[in-house]
């Protein structure tokens, strides 16, 4: 029997994957909708480009929200306790020891931490320069991020990558981080992504 979950824990997420990852091949736990998005709409651009990049929804393996860091380590115990195959994907953060401790004993086969505080810098930081003020022109054009104001010229690229990390986060609800990502080629993706991609298509070739 798997390591119980607390019921209000249950309830909440049931709705959310908790189901489809219970019944999956593997899990990949990721802190938020954002990272789940983003790590999705890699994997298809991965998917299309290589046949040898089975595709995640086909092998069984759940790209899971588990809605925040202090939840990671709970669903890691779970899913674990289960038999499935279970690897994280998380920001880089100051953890306190009892919630470093939490993560590294919730028997994730892979615990990766990326070099960024948010999903937002990652991308702001690795996605082409051209790619960002084309996104951030088209949120321009059609006001998606009205507390942003973007000017008619591009900036320099620090400027672009300040204002990205603002449209992103200023529009987290929305999904708006993937959109950014279909503006990218397979070799332009971000490294931070694919590297941990790359170790999950080897575990489920």
């Amino acid at each position: 029997m798997g390591t119980v979950v607390k019921a209000k824990t249950y309830r909440r997420y049931v709705r959310r994957g908790f189901a489809e990852a219970m019944l999956g091949r593997g899990v990949i736990v990721v802190e938020g909708v954002t990272e789940q998005l983003v790590i999705q709409a890699v994997a298809e651009k991965m998917e299309a480009a290589n046949d040898g990049n089975y595709p995640l929804d086909l092998t069984g393996v759940t790209i899971f929200c588990a809605e925040g860091d202090g939840s990671m380590a709970e669903f890691g115990r779970f899913f674990v306790s289960l038999d499935l195959p279970t690897l994280a994907f998380l920001d880089k953060k100051k953890r306190i020891q009892k919630e470093q401790d939490a993560l590294d004993k919730a028997g994730f086969e892979i615990l990766n931490e990326t070099s960024y505080e948010g999903m937002e810098e990652l991308l702001a930081a690795e996605v082409p320069i051209n790619h960002q003020w084309s996104y951030l022109e088209y949120i321009r054009d059609i006001a998606a991020a009205p507390k942003v104001l973007l000017p008619n010229v591009c900036p320099d690229d620090n400027k672009v990558r300040d204002f990205t990390k603002q449209v992103l986060k200023d529009s987290k609800g929305w999904g708006r981080a993937a959109e950014l990502i279909e503006k990218c080629d397979v070799s332009e993706l971000p490294p931070s992504i694919t590297g941990f991609l790359e170790k999950i298509y080897a575990r489920f070739p």
